[in-house]
């Protein structure tokens, strides 16, 4: 049979399950081979440390999202796994602990490099969840500046894609699938990203594919700068997504914003529905992501009524402000006019 070590995670789980009711069953055969009980725990141990490995990583990950406190959970998963032998991609995983939990950029290129020789990139769980893990942090350290190289950004991204590292049974979720677009526009411009749309828009487990190709059109057009195009993709769509519903009305002020004369009586109708929306669906989003888009109500307001926005650009500048690209330039289109 195949031997373990070649098995994907999931494979190796899946093994597992059937060896392990095999030998609690009444089968003569356990009695046949001495060391089956052993072999059967030690995969069962590498398979333990393979879900710890990860889900300690996601308290690193979510504790910055959502700025809680998980260090009492993340000290007993790593005495957990200090008791476990080291699985077969102990190397990955320490360059992904000092990626994520120490966020060091400069790691960057050589997990990229490992995960690139492994062979089962493509299909196995854990490399593609690893492989994630670069992607989203290798975005993010990009976008603070930590990350100069947009190159090796779209080379970690084309490579997802081309391996299907970024697929999960050969699709993507809407959030990964918008994540992707945002990302393309950002890095390589409106064509390639309406390509990506087209050729993957098949592939995403969402239920309303003409509703997310709007949505995604839509944050396409503001890394383009096309403000006043976002309102053709989103005026006549209603999501049913929470998220995704509270994106678009913020895109929408942003794009209504860019004339505020002819919009002003739209716009105050806007925002009073606007923030009536965030304290509707407060469930939904996190407490940052909330203020963040209640300063954008904040920014958009102060343009409606010419209030001049350096004073409360200075006050947000280490509060969380949606779309502070786009209020930045509003604040130096009124420095220079």
């Amino acid at each position: 049979s195949t031997p373990r070590s070649a098995l994907t995670t999931d494979q190796l789980t899946q093994r597992n399950r059937v060896d392990r009711d095999r030998y609690y069953s009444n089968n003569p055969s356990k009695y046949q081979d001495k060391n089956e009980l052993v072999d059967l725990s030690d995969s069962l141990l590498e398979e333990q440390a393979l879900v710890l490995s990860l889900v300690e990583l996601e308290h690193h990950n979510w504790s910055r999202l959502i700025r809680a406190d998980y260090s009492d959970r993340i000290q007993r998963l790593q005495q957990l796994q200090v008791t476990l032998p080291p699985h077969r991609y102990a190397s990955i995983q320490e360059l992904l602990q000092t990626l994520v939990t120490y966020q060091d950029d400069s790691v960057v290129q050589q997990l990229y490099q490992a995960l690139k020789a492994e062979p089962k990139l493509a299909t196995d769980r854990w490399l593609q969840t690893a492989y994630s893990y670069l992607y989203v942090y290798c975005k993010r350290y990009w976008t603070k500046g930590l990350v100069n190289d947009s190159g090796l950004i779209i080379d970690i991204f084309q490579h997802g894609l081309t391996t299907e590292a970024l697929y999960v049974d050969g699709l993507l979720s809407d959030t990964r699938f918008r994540n992707i677009v945002n990302s393309l526009a950002a890095l390589v411009g409106r064509s390639e990203s309406e390509a990506f749309i087209s050729a993957n828009i098949d592939r995403v487990t969402a239920g309303d594919k003409a509703e997310l190709r709007q949505f995604c059109m839509a944050l396409v057009c503001y890394a383009e700068g096309s403000y006043t195009e976002i309102t053709n993709y989103l005026r006549s769509h209603h999501h049913t997504d929470p998220g995704i519903r509270i994106k678009s009305a913020a895109l929408m002020l942003v794009s209504l914003a860019e004339d505020v004369n002819d919009n002003y009586d739209l716009l105050i109708n806007r925002i009073e529905n606007f923030r009536r929306m965030l304290a509707y669906n407060k469930e939904h989003i996190s407490d940052r992501n909330a203020k963040g888009y209640r300063n954008l109500a904040d920014v958009v307001e102060a343009l409606l009524h010419g209030s001049p926005l350096s004073p409360l650009m200075t006050d947000l500048e280490n509060e969380p402000l949606v779309f502070r690209a786009w209020a930045q330039n509003k604040e130096k289109e009124q420095l220079t006019a």
